[in-house]
């Protein structure tokens, strides 16, 4: 199953902003992180079935329309690896040299901290 995150904000009459991102809905005891585990270790209690997101849009978050100064080290850190993932992803699919990868490549560096 297949949903969609769409945090956004809102100023009436101004402006608004909003990220969208499509999730996958995956049993954990199938995902792929997991699959090296016991079956001791899976998040699973008795006969419950437990899910979770899975990321499907692979695209870098603009991060020039970020205020880091309102953002915590955990925040970052989460944009730091979510780029680090796209960057993983996407770059195998495009040619070395291209503005394309070039774009990636930048798009996906780390966030300047203060």
């Amino acid at each position: 199953m297949v949903t969609s995150n769409e945090p956004g904000f809102y100023d009436d009459g101004n402006f608004g902003i909003r990220i969208e991102n499509l999730l996958e809905i995956v049993d954990t005891a199938s995902s792929k992180d997991e699959s090296d585990e016991p079956p001791s270790k899976k998040r699973r209690t008795g006969s419950k079935r437990f899910l979770k997101f899975g990321k499907l849009t692979m695209i870098p978050i603009q991060k020039n329309l970020i205020d880091v100064s309102l953002m915590t080290k955990a925040e970052l850190d989460w944009l730091d690896d979510y780029h680090e993932e796209v960057l993983a992803k996407v770059r195998p699919l495009l040619e070395e040299g291209t503005p394309a990868m070039d774009w990636l490549v930048k798009s996906c560096e780390k966030i300047e901290r203060l």
